[in-house]
């Protein structure tokens, strides 16, 4: 699924960026402020998630706000190039089944990811298409209902993918971005084992501001 998601969003940047550079119109604006709900698969691995009793599940999706701000100082050709960065905040929960067992809880995951980017934007003032990627941090919470949550660490995270944006209006335009958060390996605490790399797949739409 997630690699049938690449080359869906591989497809729709190219195209969209394809078809923005054959039209000579201004440059692409200085600045942008993206506003999006997004959903992003949760980890369900050992390590990351809490051992549960039979019939209860770990919530495997998340739903949240990514926020990011971006700037664009230089311009190649074709190409523009962008610096900024995202906060994304997600959270989803899981509530035991009726063959639980007495006394089990809901699990509740929450991921919450502060990436740096750097960008290649393809198009215009009106709209543009753009791949992006940089180094940054995650956190992973997940805990059952009615526990003090334990003092995570936060991991290194790898982020990249891409999307675009269309203006509707002169400051205001449709966004949407699609982004894998490659998160490193977790180490082991007292109180759990510890996890290995993960992949989540984040898709985000909204509005974007200039």
């Amino acid at each position: 699924m997630k690699r049938r998601a690449l080359c869906v969003a591989g497809a729709l940047v190219l195209g969209h960026a394809s078809a923005l550079v054959a039209q000579p119109r201004d440059p692409i604006s200085r600045y942008i402020l993206d506003i999006r709900a997004t959903t992003l698969s949760l980890p369900t691995t050992e390590g990351w998630t809490p051992t549960v009793a039979g019939g209860v599940d770990v919530p495997g999706r998340g739903l949240g706000i990514d926020v990011g701000a971006h700037v664009y100082p230089v311009r190649l050709g074709p190409v523009t190039l962008g610096v900024g960065g995202a906060w994304t905040r997600v959270g989803g929960s899981y509530e035991p089944g009726e063959t639980a067992p007495a006394g089990a809880r809901a699990v509740t995951t929450t991921f919450t990811g502060l990436v740096p980017q750097l960008s290649f934007n393809f198009g215009h003032r009106l709209g543009w298409s753009y791949l992006s990627g940089g180094l940054g941090r995650s956190l992973v919470e997940s805990v059952p209902d009615g526990v003090t949550a334990p003092v995570e660490e936060w991991s290194k995270t790898v982020n990249y993918g891409g999307g675009a944006r269309w203006f509707l209006r002169d400051r205001v335009a449709f966004s949407l971005d699609l982004r894998f958060h490659q998160l490193s390996l977790r180490p082991a605490t007292a109180t759990r084992p510890g996890g290995g790399r993960i992949k989540q797949l984040a898709l985000s739409a909204g509005v974007a501001f200039r």
